[in-house]
């Protein structure tokens, strides 16, 4: 899927679950990439967990909310496209 996105001149960023929803997941970042890596055969590029709520935001996802009308995760699983 990612080969699919690249051809169309698109880059997947993969970004660990943050610890903003009450600490779901305490799995290292670099377990996580491991693990997508491993069992899904993840190539796009991982990053580390940044915060995502509005309390706590990193840019990025300050970034990211404003250009879809200020919406920010309510869950550890969210996508921007």
């Amino acid at each position: 899927m990612s080969a699919d996105f690249k051809a169309q001149g698109r880059v997947i960023l993969g970004f660990p679950p943050p610890h903003d929803f009450g600490g779901q997941d305490p799995t290292l970042e670099h377990q996580i990439q491991d693990f997508c890596q491993l069992t899904y055969g993840v190539k796009f590029p991982m990053f580390e967990t940044i915060p995502v709520r509005a309390h706590n935001t990193a840019p990025l996802s300050k970034t990211l909310a404003r250009a879809v009308g200020g919406d920010y995760p309510t869950w550890n699983l969210h996508q921007y496209l």
